[in-house]
């Protein structure tokens, strides 16, 4: 209701929904400008919430879905310029074996990961997730893989999401075997060069 304002005219989801893609080629300039005063209108609400809770004495941040932007409602360089010191998880997937398994996948994940870094900025202000979903999808071995993934993209911060969860002694001897390897990877991957990743 709030956004109706904006917009001279009345929409629908069915009129937002082809309007919204990744790629805008092809859209007429009455769906263009649908667009933009969509994300405009969500990522101003977005950046303001965050401006609100960002109290004194607290460090916030934001979790970023895989391949999140302003079609999410999350404006990356407004953030970062109205709350310099927020924290950032950049957006990340293939939790399991199967999606890991495809080099398509991973090559997703290493663009997603390295859009979001362009954008946010300060590299220790920025952590990963490394998920596991659900509870040994992703084998200790493919674990490894993806935080070398994260770590040739430039993070320096590896979260693992959920490792209450991870209570099998595999998960932990992978960790304790390879923490030396993790902490000597440094950047390799960039956007042009998505063909080094295998």
């Amino acid at each position: 209701e709030n956004y109706r304002h904006l917009i001279p005219r009345g929409f629908s989801r069915e009129t937002l929904r082809p309007v919204i893609p990744r790629d805008p080629q092809g859209l007429n300039e009455d769906q263009l400008r649908l667009r933009e005063a969509w994300m405009y209108f969500h990522c101003e609400r977005v950046t303001g919430f965050l401006e609100q809770t960002n109290l004194d004495g607290m460090e916030n941040g934001l979790m970023v879905m895989h391949r999140g932007d302003r079609r999410h409602g999350i404006d990356l360089p407004a953030i970062r310029q109205k709350l310099p010191r927020f924290l950032f998880r950049v957006g990340e997937h293939v939790f399991n074996d199967k999606a890991f398994d495809q080099k398509e996948k991973r090559v997703d994940l290493v663009e997603s990961i390295l859009t979001h870094l362009d954008l946010m900025g300060d590299p220790d202000r920025i952590f990963s997730e490394s998920t596991v979903y659900p509870h040994g999808a992703l084998s200790p071995e493919n674990l490894k893989r993806k935080i070398l993934l994260e770590r040739k993209c430039g993070l320096k911060h590896i979260n693992l999401m959920g490792v209450e969860r991870m209570n099998s002694p595999l998960y932990y001897q992978m960790l304790r075997d390879n923490y030396s390897l993790f902490e000597e990877t440094e950047k390799e991957f960039t956007l042009d060069r998505l063909d080094a990743v295998e």
